[in-house]
């Protein structure tokens, strides 16, 4: 029954227990390590991403509380709104496209902030600066929530981010408010 579970998992193709203790992927056990297991492997991608930083009057920069689901990458974790460029797309063309998919947000008047290698493939992020944001203009459409946090909590190390977030908004606070 635990095996027809685990090939039932679409990700991860047609796979047994039998082969992935061969493998040397898991030593037998209990059925919670395995899921464990399965919930910090991560997708790779296929393309480019893009991903914005968004300023508030405080100083605050907008991040996305990640879904607490086992099968994505990074669950409960803080990460920037945007994704994939798709075929054919410029990276500023997707993440005014993400940002209306994610926020309901019109983003407009916004910079290239910089290139943000992770695991082989690019995150290209830009930066908006929007003094009369707030959480209650926003309708988030992916992700638990919004949050806005501040150059403080990031480097007081309580947050969980996912990818290179934290490398992203260090640099940005870095660049921009030299902090």
């Amino acid at each position: 029954a635990i095996t027809s579970q685990i090939r039932s998992i679409p990700a991860f193709g047609e796979v047994s227990v039998s082969n992935w203790q061969k493998a040397g992927l898991i030593k037998p056990c209990p059925l919670i390590l395995v899921l464990k297991k399965l919930q910090n492997q991560t997708m790779p991608k296929d393309r480019p991403q893009c991903g914005l930083i968004l300023e508030n009057s405080r100083g605050e920069v907008l991040l996305q509380l990640r879904e607490d689901k086992p099968s994505i990458p990074y669950p409960n974790c803080l990460g920037t709104f945007g994704g994939q460029i798709e075929p054919g797309e410029t990276p500023e063309e997707a993440l005014v496209r993400e940002i209306r998919e994610e926020l309901e947000y019109h983003l407009i008047d916004f910079e290239y902030m910089g290139n943000f290698p992770f695991e082989g493939y690019d995150i290209h992020m830009y930066r908006k600066v929007d003094k009369g944001i707030k959480l209650e203009d926003l309708v988030i459409r992916e992700g638990q929530k919004a949050v806005f946090v501040s150059v403080r909590d990031i480097h007081d190390g309580s947050l969980n981010f996912a990818f290179n977030c934290k490398e992203i908004v260090r640099a940005y606070y870095k660049k921009y408010h030299q902090v």
